[in-house]
């Protein structure tokens, strides 16, 4: 979590009055993490949730109406987490492939609106998705799921990297001198 990171999120904060900051994690037990993110976000806005078992750690996400994803590395496992428990995320598209996957996932699952460019536009969507759409999203919780479950991120996935992995094994074995 970067400082030009901590300064957007804390832009998004400062304009949704009441708003917190979940970071959940082994990581964030660590004293001077958490000083040098209050430091940058408010001790006020930020709450510490430890590491729990993973039922439990899926559990944690009725607590939460969006998952603002960092960068330069966008999420991917806690992006598919968050859609299963029906939170959808908002994402800064970048360059690189790590900083497309949270985009990719979100694009599959038919969130585009959560897929930003710029800093500001980040900002922009975060502040309207819950400021203004927050009955929208809640609503929509149920639907994601299904969605995810549906996308080519799960369904057909295993089957499709089999065959390619055959397909791959294959190709190998035909180069290979008899």
């Amino acid at each position: 979590i970067t400082g030009e990171v901590l300064a957007v999120w804390r832009r998004i904060l400062d304009r949704v009055p009441g708003s917190r900051i979940v970071f959940k994690g082994r990581e964030y037990s660590d004293a001077a993490l958490q000083d040098r993110i209050t430091a940058g976000l408010g001790v006020d806005r930020c709450e510490f949730w430890p590491q729990t078992q993973h039922l439990e750690h899926l559990d944690a996400f009725k607590h939460v109406d969006l998952v603002l994803d960092p960068w330069p590395q966008t999420g991917g496992i806690t992006t598919c987490e968050a859609l299963h428990q029906g939170v959808p995320s908002v994402t800064l598209l970048g360059e690189r492939t790590i900083q497309r996957a949270a985009a990719s996932i979100l694009h599959l699952v038919g969130f585009d609106i959560g897929i930003t460019l710029t800093a500001d536009e980040y900002v922009d969507r975060a502040v309207t998705l819950v400021m203004v759409e927050r009955s929208g999203l809640a609503a929509q919780r149920p639907l994601w799921r299904e969605r995810l479950l549906a996308s080519p991120i799960c369904a057909g996935y295993v089957a499709a990297a089999e065959t390619l992995f055959c397909d791959l094994w294959r190709d190998w074995c035909a180069m290979r001198p008899i």
